[in-house]
């Protein structure tokens, strides 16, 4: 869905919307176009975009015309020959602790980059609030170095309904998970 943010569209690779959220009032909420609520949960994902574009674009779905919680941004840096892997970067945006810098910027993919936050400085947003790291050793499944947690409250602000009972209080993103499915499309 295209959202307007302050004069400017944005769509969003992917987003969440909880069902209970309800419908802005048009007049003087902070709406989507044609009036639907925005998402809570923005996920962009990056490859021809640079890190300076997709920092741009999450701040912009955290800024003041927008009652977006979370975004989240992957940066994939393809394989520059086909004996190179591909190196990535996750970076965490949560509303509730900046909308200006990251709160978790993680190096991951088959060849982890460098330093990700020096790259991140490099283009233009400063420090993360939050943990930052370039882990080189080899990643694996539920690897706490590799998890992004999301806080559920988050995901399921502004729902009429709240948090349902059953889920737990954070969404784990395994970027494990996320490195062997972006490893198979460049095979």
């Amino acid at each position: 869905m295209t959202q307007v943010i302050g004069g400017t569209g944005a769509e969003a690779d992917s987003s969440i919307i909880p069902s209970g959220r309800p419908d802005p009032v048009p007049e003087g909420e902070l709406v989507a176009i044609g009036t639907h609520p925005f998402p809570t949960l923005v996920i962009e994902v990056g490859v021809s975009e640079t890190v300076a574009s997709l920092h741009y674009k999450a701040k912009l779905y955290l800024s003041n015309f927008t009652d977006i919680q979370v975004v989240l941004c992957i940066k994939i840096f393809p394989p520059r020959s086909a004996n190179y892997k591909f190196s990535a970067l996750a970076l965490l945006y949560r509303r509730s602790v900046s909308t200006e810098t990251p709160v978790q910027v993680i190096s991951f993919g088959a060849v982890p980059y460098d330093l990700p936050m020096a790259y991140a400085v490099d283009q233009g947003f400063g420090h993360a609030t939050g943990n930052t790291m370039a882990v080189n050793i080899p990643p694996v499944a539920n690897n706490p170095l590799y998890l992004i947690q999301i806080p559920t409250a988050e995901i399921y602000n502004g729902d009429i309904n709240g948090v349902p009972n059953d889920v737990e209080d954070n969404v784990t993103i395994d970027l494990f998970n996320l490195m062997i499915l972006i490893d198979d499309d460049w095979s």
